[in-house]
């Protein structure tokens, strides 16, 4: 998609060697050769893809390449903001990008969303980490956002449960006022 990005190493050729960014039209510009079109092709088929266009015009290139997204890693982790991460990397590894979480943090409470939309709840997302889905495999893209949640302090715990107890005591006292 336009503006993710592509590690490229093509051995003994270091203008080739870089990281790249998809520009418009899904197109690919690289150092002295022609741009190389992106429509249709998948992640999976990037590197094959990219050798045999190289190949056009290096002899017997040894290319490897990798995509990056970027994502937005907002809430309780070190540091927010936007990242450009591994698609074949763990959501984990999308999260140390970010400084990893804080200490306030509640993995149980991350979310996904795209724009305002929710893609992969609390459950769903919890589920998917547990099981080492890959960025890739969530189907996310860039400009998507993990939400990191905030565990709720021990203050916050007490003054919500001495809040509870006071209400029942004031609502049975209350009852007991209007039957006199």
């Amino acid at each position: 998609r336009n503006g993710d990005r592509i590690v490229l190493y093509v051995r003994g050729d270091s203008a080739l060697t870089d990281t790249f960014t998809v520009r418009p039209g899904r197109t690919l510009r690289l150092p002295n050769l022609p741009d190389v079109a992106l429509h249709g092709v998948l992640r999976g088929e990037l590197q094959g893809h990219l050798a045999a266009h190289i190949a056009r015009f290096v002899r017997d290139p040894v290319v490897e390449s990798e995509s990056l997204i970027r994502l937005g890693l907002l809430g309780q982790v070190a540091r927010p903001g936007y990242y450009f991460v591994t698609t074949d990397g763990l959501v984990t590894d999308a999260i140390m990008a970010a400084g990893g979480p804080t200490q306030d943090a509640d993995l149980t409470k991350a979310t996904v969303r795209r724009g305002t939309t929710e893609l992969w709840n609390r459950e769903q997302l919890r589920a998917a980490v547990i099981d080492g889905v890959t960025v890739d495999q969530l189907g996310l893209r860039s400009g998507d956002e993990i939400m990191i949640g905030q565990r709720r302090s021990r203050w916050e715990s007490v003054l919500r449960t001495a809040g509870y107890l006071s209400g029942i005591v004031l609502g049975i006292y209350g009852a007991t006022q209007v039957a006199r």
